[in-house]
């Protein structure tokens, strides 16, 4: 059987042919990244505060690779956000494959940072370095969260590039369907506060 990478060889279209998966815009498929957010205590808004300026600081120097968002922005928001001391387990570099067996093509790749539980994933976290456009990894994230091995719950994901960040719920059922948030900028008002907030909503409903 063929093999190809995610990252390089699949599109937006082939997922929509090959696996039937629809896009829909009722804000009622997602309402976690809007509503019935936790908030924010004092300390973790300060920082926040903090997080932001260790990233401007480093864009003083160029523009960040992969590694550098993970280390200085992934990683601390996951910190904040609870991941690390729940009963879910974070892995980083997790590799799946995606079959299309009628076409006998297989697919693989590596997930940046997968949260799961013993039964689902609960959120498949992609990376992307500081000048990459969020809209070119959509495909390659989608991919990823269809190989989740259990339909009977959404999928949750989070792709960013330090800058910006957008999240995207997949349920599984066929026919697959997602939904995307807005896309949440780092220096714009309270959007990186959402950001850890939505991240908190996601941890909650994983950890019960």
């Amino acid at each position: 059987m063929p093999v190809q990478q995610i990252s390089a060889q699949i599109s937006l279209r082939r997922l929509h042919q090959d696996f039937g998966l629809v896009k829909v815009s009722q804000p009622g498929l997602f309402p976690e990244w809007q509503v019935d957010q936790p908030g924010l205590t004092d300390l973790e808004r300060s920082t926040l505060s903090h997080l932001r300026q260790n990233f401007m600081y480093q864009l003083e120097w160029g523009q960040l690779s992969e590694n550098l968002v993970k280390m200085v922005v992934l990683s601390p928001l996951l910190d904040l956000a609870g991941f690390y001391q729940s009963k879910l387990r974070v892995q980083d570099e997790a590799s799946v494959e995606l079959a299309v067996e009628d076409q006998g093509m297989l697919y693989r790749g590596k997930i940046d940072v997968l949260v799961c539980d013993e039964r689902f994933w609960i959120l498949v976290i992609e990376a992307k370095p500081a000048q990459f456009s969020l809209i070119n990894a959509i495909p390659q994230w989608l991919a990823y969260m269809l190989v989740s091995p259990n339909s009977e719950a959404p999928v949750y994901g989070l792709v960013t590039n330090g800058s910006n960040f957008r999240f995207i719920k997949l349920n599984l059922a066929y026919p697959p369907s997602y939904a995307l948030s807005d896309e949440l900028l780092f220096d714009r008002g309270d959007d990186l506060a959402q950001v850890l907030q939505i991240l908190k909503t996601l941890q909650i409903k994983g950890d019960r």
